[in-house]
């Protein structure tokens, strides 16, 4: 951990490189320890909750009550039907 009380700070970008819109749900983000979930607060910028092809979104993470080892995050992104696909060999 980061600190002594056990946080931990990830600082993340999600990047979509697909041709597909892409749903970015937080509530579909699981962060774990030996099979325990841990608690964690999400902060992204900008604040959206899907990623057009091409586009990026940057945040951090504080996962807390997190002890010395390996933490698992597991962030399932979907691809948004309500969104078309984007045909790759048309510029835009």
């Amino acid at each position: 951990p980061s600190d002594g009380s056990g946080s931990i700070t990830v600082f993340f970008t999600l990047e979509n490189r697909s041709t597909r819109s892409l749903a970015v749900d937080p509530s579909r983000l699981v962060v774990a320890q030996g099979g325990e979930r841990l608690p964690y607060t999400l902060r992204r910028e900008p604040i959206r909750s899907v990623l057009a092809p091409g586009e990026a979104q940057s945040g951090f993470l504080v996962i807390k009550g997190a002890k010395p080892g390996e933490v698992q995050l597991s962030w399932t992104l979907v691809g948004d039907p309500a969104y078309p696909q984007r045909d790759p060999g048309h510029p835009d």
